[in-house]
């Protein structure tokens, strides 16, 4: 299969599913930059920022492919003001704290993909990678909520 797709996009295609779920877009399969992004992933246990940057370029290009922003906070303001407001919150975009976290997890994924075939793989502790510590289950950002701060 590696050799069927390249060795870029194979590289990248655990992150990518990790990343997206199981969808994709047309310019993952034919744009070397946003697979070498990908491919970036997994091989360490954090997100830099420099690569974080990158994975929003990529998230606001798979939200609207000709957006003039390369952030998600920006981008969905601007969804927010094209309806003029009439928009349910559950229907925008994750921002871009919750979008840190998602990357976070999705590496954490990959990288355990990527050791799949070690006999014993250093694992990183599942709490430095989005999740929170008393149940399994996905942190969805560390900024304070609108409200909390507004209060």
């Amino acid at each position: 299969m590696s050799h069927a797709l390249g060795d870029s996009i194979s590289d990248a295609l655990s992150v990518i599913h990790a990343f997206t779920g199981c969808d994709t877009f047309q310019q993952m399969k034919s744009n070397k930059t946003i697979q070498e992004y990908f491919s970036e992933l997994e091989y360490a246990w954090d997100v830099s920022y420099e690569l974080f940057q990158k994975l929003q370029v990529i998230t606001c290009n798979m939200y609207l492919l000709s957006a003039s922003t390369t952030e998600e906070n920006k981008l969905r303001y601007k969804f927010f003001c094209a309806r003029r407001g009439e928009i349910e919150l559950s229907q925008l975009h994750p921002c871009e704290d919750c979008l840190f976290m998602h990357a976070l997890r999705a590496n954490n994924q990959s990288a355990i993909w990527r050791r799949c075939l070690q006999a014993q793989p250093f694992v990183s502790s599942y709490i430095d990678c989005g999740w929170t510590k008393r149940v399994i289950s996905p942190l969805l950002g560390c900024a304070a909520l609108a409200l909390d701060a507004a209060l």
